[in-house]
């Protein structure tokens, strides 16, 4: 009678530990059974019936060791397989991660440049009521200077009747 032993190993064991599984069964492929294979056909012709016939019981033996053989190539079949199924699913996680990462990253870019855009558009903004503001003071000042010179034109005409008009008190005078 035979059992089953389970045993648990870390995840990034299973492929050293499935290795180890295979080279367990080739062993008993290529050096048991062989020597099992063997016995059976030196009984099967054999000319005593007792040992021709007990040829059948080392055949059924067999075939129950094929049976626990191919049972074992199952388990092997089992945790490569439920491996690959972890690795695969591992590698898709991180996939979508990655994936929801750059959506994300997108997103906030796509904010970024909306504020980029929005802070350019303001500077623009700012700078286009500065430079009116510049030119609204830079307008007014040249009109205070024109109106400055229209009042000194003034006040030098003014100034030129009055010397005129006080010249010609002295000459009367």
């Amino acid at each position: 009678m035979k059992a089953k032993i389970v045993k648990t190993v870390n995840i990034g064991d299973v492929p050293g530990e499935s290795r180890r599984m295979i080279d367990i069964a080739k062993n008993q492929l290529m050096y048991l059974m062989p020597d099992k294979m063997s016995e059976i056909v030196k009984y099967s012709l054999s000319s005593n019936a007792e040992e021709y016939f007990h040829a059948i019981a080392l055949i059924e033996n067999f075939r129950q060791e094929l049976k626990d053989f191919d049972g074992t190539l199952q388990e092997i079949h089992n945790v490569m397989s439920g491996y690959k199924e972890y690795v695969i699913g591992m590698a898709q996680k991180q996939n979508e991660i990655s994936q929801q990462k750059m959506q994300e990253e997108q997103i906030v870019q796509g904010v970024e440049e909306d504020n980029s855009e929005k802070a350019a558009k303001r500077a623009a903004g700012d700078q286009e009521i500065k430079e009116r503001i510049d030119n609204f003071v830079k307008q007014k000042r040249e009109q205070q200077v024109d109106q400055a010179a229209v009042e000194q034109a003034e006040y030098e005409k003014r100034m030129a009747r009055t010397a005129d008009v006080e010249e010609g008190f002295d000459e009367e005078g």
